[in-house]
């Protein structure tokens, strides 16, 4: 007889299952119309769930809907449960990229078609994908066997069971819930106490400079995994900042009054979200949701800085809100791409449940002091190559565009975005808004630019070399479509490319 083992969590019923000693299964709740979730469940059950296949040498299927391949903008009603399997994809795809050895494959349904009561089963023992699967190591080889060797139709598949005998285990395991104190004045009238996690990265900290400037208090939550301390050692002796250490994937609360969060950490730079996938995943979900939750409990205001990343690589330029980006859930960059639209999407759906008042920015290309120059980032990496007297490799064509936003112009338009006085019955889309400069550069012509700029200052230039690329996902166009952030919020950048990359080149160069 077949024994199949459901794992349990509290939001999924048919969550995972166990087939003899062999298989494991996931159902996708989208199949079994039974969709409720909070994001700690998904990465905390889910991948355990992978841990524990991994571990005990499990194989494993995964039913999901074939619109994984499907963008939706976040206020749409099948956003949710469409991002929900679009997120468990690129948890599979980050936690199979960093873990050899694991045996997976994705199955995609028709949600019509499926029948839970005669699963198909596919058995993936291809002794070539196996070999292959032990032996290679690198990331972007592993993508690529991910992508030839894991996904199937729920219809090529012959072999199934009618019979189940279920049993529960729950894998599930939750971090204690931990008070953090804070060691702040009491509050003054008309005085707001702001809560920003990342607020020592490179544009939290010039948010963080901005609400002390104006008086206000400031609560920074950063463990600085991809941030710098130095970015606030400035600020640290003003009475009016708290900085607590803290990863925000870990549970926690804040009992001290909250006036406002704006929630900016994040792992957005590809040199680290492509080396930790799944931090990056935990970081964008979990810390969404916990920060999300404080706000719900001090009933105040949040905003959420998403990403140009939003739209992937997008068949539509400029890009306005409303586009529902072309984005891979299984690529390379879909840890970071994914974990923010799914968050769009949970704070959509939960925002008006919940009655909390969300904003959310999306950000494209920022540049300016305080980057760190190992972030990865088309900027960073011609400094970091022209202080190390290193080539700097342009990757293709170099004919892919980009449109580049100095950080203090970014910064206004967060800043118009949290100050502006919405309607009571405006919604989350009303309230999300592109961010940006909406000059288009192309790799090419930005390069001749910081050239330019460095051989008028030292009368030396960067070497260039152009080399095949190295990312199938990575965008050829980018330009934010400004209308809406124009019209309702007065926002216009005011700084080029010419001038901003002086001034981020003469920081560079004189510490």
């Amino acid at each position: 007889m077949i024994i199949v083992f459901i794992l349990f969590s509290s939001l999924f019923s048919n969550y995972h299952s166990s087939i003899s000693d062999k298989l494991l299964i996931y159902i996708s709740p989208n199949l079994t119309k039974n969709v409720h979730t909070d994001l700690k469940d998904i990465l905390y059950g889910f991948e355990s769930f992978l841990k524990y296949a991994h571990l005990h040498k499990f194989t494993v299927n995964i039913y999901l809907s074939k619109k994984i391949f499907e963008c939706n903008c976040p206020w749409e009603i099948s956003s949710f449960v469409c991002e929900l399997d679009r997120t468990i994809a690129a948890i599979t795809s980050a936690y199979f990229r960093v873990n050899p050895g694991l045996n997976i494959s994705i199955i995609l349904c028709e949600e019509d078609k499926f029948n839970l009561e005669e699963i198909k089963f596919h058995e993936h023992v291809d002794n070539i994908y196996q070999n292959l699967n032990n032996n290679i190591i690198n990331f972007d080889e592993r993508e690529k066997l991910f992508k030839k060797y894991c996904l199937f139709n729920y219809e090529n598949i012959n072999n199934y069971t009618k019979k189940h005998t279920f049993k529960k285990i729950n894998l599930k395991k939750y971090d204690k819930i931990k008070i953090l104190n804070i060691n702040l004045p009491e509050l003054k009238i008309d005085q707001k106490r702001v809560l920003i996690t990342g607020g020592s990265g490179f544009i939290g900290s010039y948010i963080v400079e901005n609400f002390l400037n104006e008086g206000h208090q400031v609560i920074v939550l950063d463990n600085n995994f991809c941030s710098d301390f130095k970015n606030i050692e400035h600020l640290i002796s003003n009475n009016n900042l708290c900085f607590i250490n803290w990863d925000i994937t870990k549970n926690y609360t804040i009992n001290d009054k909250l006036t406002d969060v704006l929630h900016f950490a994040s792992i957005p730079s590809p040199e680290f979200y492509y080396k930790h996938p799944l931090e990056t995943l935990r970081t964008g979900l979990i810390g969404t949701e916990y920060a999300y939750n404080l706000a719900k409990k001090h009933k105040s205001k949040f905003l959420f800085a998403s990403t140009s990343e939003f739209y992937g690589d997008p068949d539509v330029n400029p890009q306005p809100e409303y586009y529902r980006g072309n984005v891979s859930c299984i690529g390379k960059r879909s840890q970071y791409d994914q974990s923010k639209r799914f968050a769009e999407a949970y704070l959509n759906y939960f925002a008006k449940l919940d009655e909390v008042d969300v904003r959310i920015v999306r950000i494209f290309n920022t540049y300016g002091p305080r980057m760190l120059l190992n972030d990865g980032r088309i900027v960073t990496n011609f400094l970091k190559s022209f202080f190390s007297n290193n080539l700097f490799y342009i990757h293709g064509s170099g004919n892919q565009t980009r449109s580049f936003c100095y950080v203090m112009d970014l910064v206004d338009g967060i800043l118009r975005l949290f100050n502006y006085n919405f309607e009571d019955r405006s919604t989350v889309k009303d309230k999300t808004f592109n961010i940006g400069n909406q000059t288009e550069l192309s790799i090419n012509d930005s390069v001749k630019i910081m050239n330019q700029v460095i051989f008028k200052n030292l009368n030396q230039e960067c070497s260039i070399e152009i080399i095949d690329p190295i990312d199938l996902d990575d965008p050829k166009q980018r330009r934010p479509d400004l209308t809406r952030a124009e019209k309702i919020l007065g926002y216009s950048p005011k700084i080029n490319f010419i001038t901003g990359f002086e001034m981020i080149f003469k920081y560079y160069l004189n510490i």
